[in-house]
Formats: structure tokens, C-alpha cells, sequence
């Protein structure tokens, strides 16, 4: 629903108001007394984010084509290094400084204000982008076969995301292995670093790979954490697949975002990524609970073995896509 109109309307006004339906939960949560009060809020973030593909449309429209590849890898970097800091930072301060509930509210209350605030940036500083005119000659442009394979490895691969996801991981790591929640978080703490440092050596890749071989590099290296955490028997195995899956995500994420980019008519955008947001949307509530069901009764294991089966297609795709553009050229 949201596709047909986000054309017509500016990014700028979407993003804007993102941001403040993103401040919501965290007044709810502020403020919350009962369980009650924690459900609406887990509920009103779950409803969030509906104007999320205004981002894509924004970027697809601003984002010179030669240096997509740079900026998305300053897409993950930047994000990190604030929530190492800030993770820090609010840690110490909830635990040895202010240990209280009235604390905790406080510093809820002041995110909500920030993401207020925030929604300013969009609509007073960004450069303004003005909704397309669609017009009925536009509205029969069709999307190419490239296009279709590249969102079926973007689908396939939030498939991998919520099979291995965090949770699965913390569950593996207490269950399977009777590992502590210091364990947990150790691992949340080398994601960040791996992916700051990753993002660090690998932004000018495309100098010298095409993005369709980057996108296949990355892959390759999710394959090999699939294999290691199907076998991991210590820690020690799942810190070295998780830097491998931190490692595989940031050099895949640039290429596959600026391939995808390219590919996608400007007058259809609005439609495409709603699409994408909508079923991305889906598959973390249909996923974890087969994945759920897989650790029970088959071992955690076949969880892993299921996703590096689907890497190896999605593999497979970016190799049919390579293929067709070195025909094509």
C-alpha cells in the first residue's frame, strides 16, 4: 500500500516522519508501569519502520552511481563505531553510576527526544528530492530478469540472516555449549570492531573487483562460517565464525546495495523497495519458529547446514548475473 504512493510523495517528508514514529516506543517504554504498557510498546515497534524504504528511495536518487559502493560501506562503519561508544558509555552509567529504574526511564525518555529531533534532519537540512510525476507511459516499465535475481539472493539472504540470527547464536551458545551471557556479549563486541575494521580495508574494493565478484566474496566467506558454526564444539570456533559472518556482511552489503541500485527503474522504485520492506517484514516472523523447531528436534546443526545451502545459491545467482553482464558487454 505504502509502494503505490511513495513516489508521489518526497522522501524527505517520509524519512521525517520515520523518525517520529520511531520515537514512539521509546516514550512507551519511558513511561511503562505493567506488562501491558512493555507489550504496546514491543507492539508499536514492531510498527515502525513502514516508511523505511523512503531511505532506499532517497539514496537511489542522490547517491552518485561511482561512489555507492564507499558510501554504503560508511553506511555500516558509522553506525558501529557510535553504538560501541554509546553502548559503552550508557552501560557504565545504568550499572555504576545511576543503578535505577527511574534512570533507565530517564534515559529512554531522552532517546525519544533525540529521535524527535532527529526527524528534523530530513526535512530541513537533506538536500529536498521532489516526488516523480508518473505518468501512465511509466506505469508498464517492467523490471528486467537481472533485477528479479538479484532481489531473490536480497530475500534468500534474509532467510540466512534469521535462520543464524543473534538469538539462535545466544541460544546455541548457553544451551549447546553452557556458555555464559559474558560470552554473548564478547561476541556482540567483535561484530562491531570486525565489521569498523572491515569497512576500514574494504571501502575502495571496487577498484579493483567488479561488485558482482565482491558480492560473491562475501558470500563465499558465509559460507565458510556456516561450516564452522555447523561443526563449532568451543568458543573459541564461534568467535572465529562470527568474525568470519561480520567480515562476509560488510564487504557484501556495499556491492549488493549499489547492484541492486542500478538495476532498479527510478520510476518503479517506490514500489520495489516497499515490496522488498513488506516481505523483509515477514520472514522474521515465519523463520525463527521453523529454525526453532530444526534446533529441537534435528540439533543446531542442520540450522547452519540450511544456510550454507542457501549461500551457495545465492552464489550461484551472482554467477548467472556476472555471466549475463559480461555477454551483455
Amino acid at each position: 500500500i505504502v509502494g503505490r504512493y511513495l513516489d508521489r510523495i518526497s522522501p524527505n517528508i517520509c524519512m521525517a516522519l520515520d523518525w517520529l514514529t520511531e520515537s514512539v516506543p521509546a516514550f512507551i517504554f519511558s513511561l511503562a508501569i505493567t506488562p501491558f504498557h512493555f507489550f504496546i510498546g514491543l507492539l508499536s515497534q514492531k510498527m515502525t519502520n513502514f516508511l523505511n524504504p523512503a531511505y532506499r528511495v532517497y539514496e537511489n536518487e542522490i547517491f552518485p552511481q561511482e561512489k555507492r559502493n564507499l558510501i554504503y560501506s560508511y553506511h555500516l562503519l558509522v553506525p558501529e563505531i557510535f553504538q560501541v561508544i554509546a553502548f559503552i558509555v550508557i552501560g557504565y552509567t545504568l550499572t555504576y553510576v545511576f543503578p535505577s529504574i527511574l534512570a533507565i526511564r530517564v534515559v529512554l525518555f531522552i532517546c525519544g527526544i533525540g529521535l524527535l529531533l532527529t526527524a528534523l534532519i530530513p526535512y530541513k537540512m537533506l538536500f529536498k528530492v521532489k516526488p516523480l510525476n508518473i505518468g501512465k507511459e511509466n506505469s508498464t516499465i517492467h523490471f528486467s530478469k537481472e533485477l528479479y535475481l538479484v532481489t531473490l539472493a536480497e530475500i534468500l539472504k534474509a532467510i540466512c540472516n534469521e535462520l543464524t540470527s543473534a538469538l539462535i547464536i545466544s541460544y546455541y551458545i548457553l544451551d549447546e555449549m553452557s556458555g555464559t551471557i559474558m560470552n554473548v556479549l564478547m561476541l556482540e563486541a567483535v561484530t562491531s570492531v570486525v565489521i569498523v575494521i572491515t569497512g576500514l580495508f574494504a571501502r575502495h574494493l571496487n577498484e579493483t573487483l567488479s561488485e558482482y565478484r565482491i558480492s560473491q566474496l562475501g558470500i563465499l566467506l558465509l559460507i565458510l562460517y556456516s561450516i564452522f558454526m555447523s561443526r563449532a564444539n568451543s568458543f573459541a570456533i564461534v568467535l572465529a565464525a562470527i568474525s568470519l559472518q561480520s567480515v562476509g556482511n560488510t564487504i557484501w552489503f556495499p556491492s549488493h546495495s549499489s547492484i541492486v541500485m542500478k538495476l532498479v527503474p527510478r520510476e518503479k522504485r517506490g514500489i520495489f523497495f516497499s515490496t522488498i520492506n513488506g516481505v523483509s517484514k515477514l520472514i522474521p516472523i515465519i523463520v525463527p519458529v521453523f529454525a526453532g523447531l530444526i534446533a529441537k528436534m534435528f540439533g543446531y546443526y542442520l540450522i547452519f547446514i540450511l544456510s550454507m545451502l542457501f549461500y551457495i545459491s545465492i552464489l550461484f545467482i551472482y554467477h548467472v548475473l556476472s555471466r549475463r553482464i559480461l555477454n551483455e558487454s
